[in-house]
């Protein structure tokens, strides 16, 4: 550890940064992150979304409607959401850097979720997008390698994180706002 004194309190705040520090003070909010492993992150989905009572928004590689347990519960609790009238907004991958079977897959369960409000867009790019993200309320966000399936929330070997700041979740709100910008409906698919 190593102490500067500066005698002119003008020189300390320019070297030092003291007035930048101190608004970045005021602007931090206080954030908790929960670590959690497969069967964790799917005992956790439901609860997360069923709290929300504005928006939720999603970015999934991959969903499936051969569905049990936890991730049941999910997606009947988000149909359930977008049926009251919540912004429940699904950006999902199909482009060509993705097996034909998940992309299939993904578009079937997807018209599924559309018949019941839920705002289902696609990924057709020239990459593929592999993100697995779920933002709550612009609060809560649960992201991690778990696909929306029944092996991503029960079976395979996966880590998610669950971080409740503001602040967080505005970054990764203007992030799902670039993919569904580049995201079309299931009627423009190639």
């Amino acid at each position: 550890m190593k102490f500067v004194h500066y005698s002119d309190r003008a020189k300390a705040e320019q070297a030092l940064g003291l007035k930048r520090a101190a608004q970045m003070g005021k602007e931090a909010s206080v954030a908790t992150a929960t670590i959690l492993p497969t069967e964790a992150f799917g005992q956790a989905l439901t609860p997360t979304v069923q709290a929300a009572t504005q928006s939720i928004w999603i970015a999934a590689y991959y969903i499936s409607g051969n569905i049990t347990g936890p991730i049941q519960e999910f997606y009947d609790t988000i149909r359930e959401k977008a049926r009251t009238g919540l912004d429940v907004v699904l950006v999902c991958e199909f482009s060509a850097g993705t097996p034909p079977a998940i992309r299939h897959a993904t578009l079937n369960y997807a018209d599924t979720l559309s018949q019941s409000g839920v705002t289902v867009l696609f990924i057709q790019g020239y990459k593929t997008m592999h993100k697995k993200m779920i933002i709550v309320d612009g609060k809560t966000v649960l992201l991690g390698s778990s696909n929306l399936t029944v092996a991503g929330t029960a079976g395979s070997d996966e880590m998610n994180v669950r971080v409740d700041s503001p602040g967080f979740a505005r970054r990764a709100a203007a992030d799902f706002a670039r993919l569904r910008a580049n995201a079309i409906p299931s009627t423009e698919l190639k």
